[in-house]
């Protein structure tokens, strides 16, 4: 008589075990999803701020732009003035953030082939593959 009690209490331990487990593997996963989910938002929060600080800072930058200025050839008109230049960057790259249009970057031409800009890392970015290619197309041979 003595092993039965002790085979219902072996058999309990079991049953109650296995429950233990499951509820332990429930709350393990539960706890690993929300994690995930909590990292997950970490990281695109710390995105958002990397890039909000890039649009928020500012810094100033010299573009010599004198090729630009040039043309190649006394035939070809490509050449054209330093404040039409600065007037088709305002309208081409980031038009609503020049100061022209109520924005905070700065543009400003310096004779005799500079443009002093003063703008986001973003922006700069983006002045900087303008400026590249249209070098690229006054380099292209006619």
């Amino acid at each position: 008589m003595t092993n039965s009690p002790t085979r219902s209490n072996t058999k309990r331990f079991r049953q109650f075990s296995i429950a233990g487990l499951l509820l332990l593997m429930c709350s393990a996963a539960g706890f690993f999803v929300g994690f995930r989910y909590g990292l997950g938002q970490g990281v695109d929060d710390q995105v958002k701020q990397r890039l909000a600080d890039q649009q928020s800072i500012r810094y100033v930058k010299n573009y010599l732009v004198g090729p630009l200025l040039q043309s190649k050839s006394p035939l070809d008109n490509t050449a054209v003035s330093l404040e039409t230049l600065q007037r088709d960057l305002e309208q081409a790259v980031c038009p609503g953030r020049w100061q022209s249009a109520g924005g905070e970057s700065v543009i400003a031409a310096v004779p005799p082939a500079s443009l002093i800009i003063s703008a986001s890392a973003t922006d700069h970015d983006q002045v900087a593959a303008y400026l590249a290619g249209r070098q690229h197309v006054v380099s292209l041979p006619r």
